[in-house]
């Protein structure tokens, strides 16, 4: 025999899909119909929230064996439930938006311009294309040069770390000198030297051409 909770499910299931087929109807029928339509699905609503109510209260009473079962399965008739009424949500915002179009537009043709200050003529301000196009590339421009001097210094930064580092490399083999390191130890710090320039000028040429791809692209 079928008990009082596993009755109510079947009942509620049934009243999601009675909900679910009145809301495909509700963008489709006319104004003199949606008000008849928003109160019965308002009906069904209570009936599936009352339900629901005495659903939790069955849980509860339910074995400990069956109560987790019975919990997801009211939990998941929730939610479906939540779905629903977040879809007609957004099926009214719709339709109110789209009743406003409509009005805006019965009045926009219903105008008499005529009956207008300034003896009928209506003043458009158009944004000039041209002025438009001139004021952005003026904006890419003063990005352009911002870029362009960002790069310079960069590049000063680099020099000046250039001759920071050759600095170094004179005192460091003056200093090996001095302390008598072997050949091959002065030869390994002089070859480092030799590819830190390198990394330098790779890495001036890398920002020349990362300024000049910047500048081709906006430009």
């Amino acid at each position: 025999m079928m008990s009082t909770l596993e009755r109510l499910c079947h009942e509620t299931d049934s009243q999601l899909r009675d909900l679910e087929s009145r809301l495909s109807q509700y963008e489709q029928v006319g104004e003199d119909f949606v008000m008849n339509l928003e109160a019965d699905i308002q009906d069904v609503s209570g009936k599936i929230t009352a339900t629901l109510q005495r659903l939790d209260i069955l849980v509860d009473k339910e074995p400990f064996s069956r109560r987790q079962n019975s919990k997801l399965r009211v939990d998941q008739i929730r939610y479906d439930f939540q779905h629903l009424k977040s879809a007609l949500r957004q099926l009214q915002t719709r339709r109110a938006q789209r009743l406003q179009e409509e009005n805006q537009r019965r009045e926009l043709l219903a105008t008499d311009f005529s009956k207008l200050p300034n003896g009928g003529h209506t003043a458009i301000q158009i944004q000039d294309s041209e002025l438009r196009h001139h004021s952005l590339m003026k904006n890419v421009n003063k990005s352009v040069d911002n870029l362009l001097d960002n790069g310079m210094e960069i590049l000063n930064n680099l020099r000046v770390q250039g001759s920071s580092l050759k600095n170094i490399k004179s005192r460091v083999l003056d200093i090996g000198t001095k302390l008598g390191l072997s050949t091959t130890v002065m030869k390994m710090i002089e070859r480092r030297g030799v590819q830190d320039q390198y990394f330098l000028y790779a890495g001036i040429v890398v920002s020349l051409l990362i300024m000049f791809a910047l500048y081709w692209y906006f430009v």
